[in-house]
C-alpha cells in the first residue's frame, strides 16, 4: 500500500504543484475513481475535504476508517 500512495500521493503531489493542487488532483482522482456519474462531483467534494484533512493529521488511518 506504501508504495500505490507514494506514486500518486498529496505528498508526492504536493512536491511539483504545490499542497492545495495536489489536493485539488486527488479529489477530482477519487471522483472519477467512483464512477463518472453525478455523484462523482459530491464524491470530488468529499474527496477534498478528505485531502485537507490529511494534510493537516498526515494520518491516513483516520480517512480510512471513515471511508468504510
Amino acid at each position: 500500500m506504501r508504495r500505490l500512495r507514494g506514486w500518486f500521493g498529496i505528498e508526492v503531489l504536493g512536491k511539483h504543484y504545490g499542497p492545495l493542487k495536489a489536493v485539488v488532483i486527488q479529489a477530482v482522482a477519487f471522483g472519477v475513481r467512483h464512477g463518472v456519474t453525478p455523484h462523482a462531483f459530491f464524491t470530488a467534494v468529499i474527496g477534498f475535504a478528505y485531502g485537507l484533512i490529511y494534510l493537516r493529521r498526515r494520518k491516513l488511518l483516520t480517512l480510512m476508517l471513515s471511508h468504510t
